[in-house]
């Protein structure tokens, strides 16, 4: 039986654990053999991470490892995908000057709207965000996403293997009122 497992994407890849059935003995006579899963099909970004996605995971007698491993023989599939790789969660911070509105356009976000993925991936943003105050005086406030998204940008930064929903996101005012 191979567990439920997952991951964010970007992070190590760790296959559900297993538990082996049908191992002879027991205590201190019981077969050493283990296993490892592995995900089958395996969909990898250019930069060499598994993309954002639901998978099946399998184990293959090449994949048991200890002294009594080569008296067994398995073949076995999860019946349905049961490992996730979520979408890594991508925080704003972003800062303007001052003028008389409360839109955040997305090129006051990262480097000009170019912002940092995972390794040296990138991901373009595009759209608007707002605040709630147009005051200066008003500090670093919560941002209200509007219409900010996320498009594909370098290196393999594609924009399904990450999300603005559930980060944390704010926006500054800065400088002097006319």
């Amino acid at each position: 039986m191979i567990a439920d497992g997952g991951n964010v994407y970007g992070d190590r890849v760790i296959p559900g654990s297993l538990k082996l059935i049908g191992v002879q003995g027991s205590g201190a006579t019981r077969d050493k053999v283990n296993g490892t899963a592995e995900i089958v099909k395996p969909s990898y970004s250019t930069s060499g991470h598994l993309n954002v996605g639901l998978y099946r995971q399998s184990l293959e007698t090449v994949n048991l490892t200890g002294e009594d491993a080569s008296n067994y023989s398995i073949s076995y599939t999860t019946e349905r995908a049961n490992y996730k790789v979520s979408p890594k969660v991508i925080n704003l911070e972003g800062s303007r000057p001052y003028d008389g509105t409360v839109n955040f356009d997305a090129s006051f976000f990262g480097d000009n709207g170019i912002i940092a993925g995972v390794g040296s991936e990138t991901l373009i943003l595009i759209g608007t965000a707002t605040v709630t105050s147009p005051n200066i005086d008003s500090g670093r406030q919560p941002l209200i996403l509007g219409t900010l998204r996320l498009s594909d940008g370098a290196n393999g930064g594609k924009a399904t293997n990450y999300t603005l929903e559930g980060g944390s996101h704010f926006g500054t005012i800065k400088g002097n009122k006319p």
